[in-house]
């Protein structure tokens, strides 16, 4: 009724679902290729950015960065609004704290900002944990969240391969913590936990 159409029984589910082995071995190897081909992405687009600016990249590349890829720097409107307000919600007896996984080069940085001066006025602060597989795209968010005049503070870890140094300022911290796409799941929650 009214083109509302009811989903189908478990059994014909499964009878429509065709499980495909795939060898851990070439998963493993396919994120691999993948982490290398990102880190290169960055590796070029940070050379390209050291030797021009940002307005003449654009003009340059126009909305892409210089690997063609897409340049997206900040969050879309539906993004937006959906942080702000699980934002307001969390708990306002503390610091708001967020895990970005999967963080690339920091697409988001741009609205955290934006949240920590919205928490300012309520005296709370934005803590973020910013994780990734991708050596060259977390060093990226980690140099343009300085470029927003985050300053580097002292590291809370012992293990300073695993991650760049924190960042705070601006009513925000963020931590860079740098996984593997080798690593399980519960070896990523394990090295989350640290943070």
């Amino acid at each position: 009724q009214g083109g509302r159409r009811s989903a189908p029984p478990a059994d014909c589910v499964q009878d429509m679902v065709t499980v495909l082995p795939v060898p851990c071995d070439l998963l493993k190897d396919a994120a691999q290729a993948q982490v290398v081909a990102w880190d290169e992405r960055f590796h070029v687009a940070a050379e390209v950015d050291a030797v021009v600016n940002a307005k003449a990249q654009s003009s340059a590349f126009g909305h892409r960065d210089a690997t063609g890829v897409e340049a997206v720097k900040d969050v879309m409107p539906t993004e937006r609004s959906m942080f702000q307000r699980l934002v307001h919600e969390a708990p306002s007896d503390r610091a708001v704290e967020v895990l970005d996984f999967g963080c690339g080069d920091g697409r988001y940085l741009r609205q955290f900002l934006r949240s920590a001066e919205a928490l300012a006025e309520s005296g709370r602060a934005l803590r973020i944990v910013a994780y990734e597989v991708s050596a060259e795209a977390l060093r990226s968010f980690h140099i343009q969240a300085q470029r927003e005049g985050l300053a580097v503070v002292e590291s809370r870890s012992q293990d300073s391969d695993a991650h760049l140094p924190s960042l705070e300022g601006r009513n925000l911290q963020l931590e860079f913590v740098l996984g593997s796409c080798s690593m399980t799941a519960l070896q990523v929650g394990e090295l989350l936990q640290r943070w």
